[in-house]
């Protein structure tokens, strides 16, 4: 696996222990945010402070006695022990007591498109990331952080002889269980399908934008005529806007994402279909606009996105071998999925203006 992937996937270890830790966009451990109180929950198990301050027990003379009401707490956790929540995540640990230590055992898939010069197939591997822990108890709570590197303490509430058992988060209404090789924990891995969300298109402003240096470019002398599919959320030279304001560049009707202008004597109808960037769109990008003349349209169109079991075809080998990695077991991987015809539109555009 090639640095990137790995350091990719280090992230998403780091972040699925999120259900004890939490964590922040960029992988690193912060404090997790509160969540809605489960009602099996709230059943399981209620902190010592709580019990503490709520527990207590009158004498048949009506005075409070706490060595009772601590008594009556200790039993109403062991009672509601029983009531375990639903454990909605779980993962194989080492567990040594005697040394203070566990390390949790992760598993991924490492999927990716493998590809020669005429084929592609669709490949699955699976590799491990163990992720080491400390721990200690003192009285009734347990916390514990990464062996490696800064870390902030998880810190929880139980009343247990050992690390093994149930606790309470005291920071959220989660819970975890530990038994001799296994983490269990009611939050959730995330599972949103990135398939369903909806697509995000960009805003642009059209006349001020790259675009215009590439048409002008194809129509004068002395320049290249290239198009790029970035161009169209980057901002013009300021000398660009100055032809567009001296009506070298003379624009008759505009919106953010179309314009009608004359240029080089040529009446041009410029319409951007879509801008939608990789960064909002789950990894895919998307980019489509036609220039139109005298009846002719020269269209263009970009799309790149990570590879997908769908896109893994021999039809797109092509499309696939713009970044490629090569693979533990040797073989040559797509990392981008690239089509655009960045090229061919830079030559109808440069025809339309003669």
């Amino acid at each position: 696996m090639n640095r990137m992937k790995f350091l990719m996937h280090l992230g998403v270890a780091i972040c699925a222990i999120n259900s004890f830790f939490g964590c922040s966009d960029n992988g690193s451990a912060t404090k997790p945010n509160d969540e809605t109180p489960q009602s099996s929950a709230d059943e399981t198990i209620n902190s010592s402070a709580a019990n503490s301050a709520t527990s207590t027990t009158t004498s048949s003379a009506g005075t409070a006695q706490s060595s009772t009401g601590t008594a009556q707490s200790s039993s109403s956790i062991a009672q509601n022990a029983e009531k375990e929540p639903v454990w909605n995540t779980q993962y194989p640990i080492t567990l040594n007591e005697s040394e203070g230590t566990f390390t949790i055992h992760f598993g991924f898939n490492n999927d990716g498109c493998s590809i020669t010069d005429n084929s592609a197939e669709w490949i699955s591997n699976s590799f491990e990331f163990p992720l080491d822990m400390v721990y200690e108890i003192q009285g009734n709570k347990l916390s514990y952080w990464y062996v490696e590197g800064e870390s902030e303490k998880s810190i929880y509430t139980g009343n247990n002889q050992s690390i093994i058992g149930i606790w309470k988060s005291d920071e959220s209404n989660s819970f975890i269980k530990f038994t001799q090789d296994t983490l269990y924990s009611t939050e959730q891995e995330s599972q949103e399908s990135t398939s369903t969300k909806p697509t995000v298109e960009s805003e642009i402003d059209l006349t001020s934008s790259y675009i215009m240096y590439d048409l002008y470019g194809c129509g004068t002398e002395g320049f290249n005529c290239i198009f790029s599919h970035w161009h169209f959320t980057k901002k013009a030279p300021d000398f660009i806007l100055d032809k567009i304001e001296t009506k070298i560049i003379d624009i008759h009707e505009k919106t953010d994402r179309t314009a009608s202008l004359t240029f080089v004597g040529k009446d041009l109808t410029i319409n951007v279909e879509h801008v939608q960037l990789d960064s909002l769109n789950n990894g895919k990008h998307y980019i489509a606009a036609t220039i139109q003349s005298q009846g002719d349209t020269c269209r263009f169109e970009h799309i790149s996105a990570d590879p997908t079991r769908e896109l893994c075809t021999a039809n797109n080998v092509e499309y696939l071998s713009e970044i490629t990695y090569e693979g533990e077991d040797g073989k040559k991987y797509s990392a981008r999925y690239f089509n655009d015809n960045d090229v061919e539109f830079a030559q109808c555009v440069s025809a339309l203006l003669k």
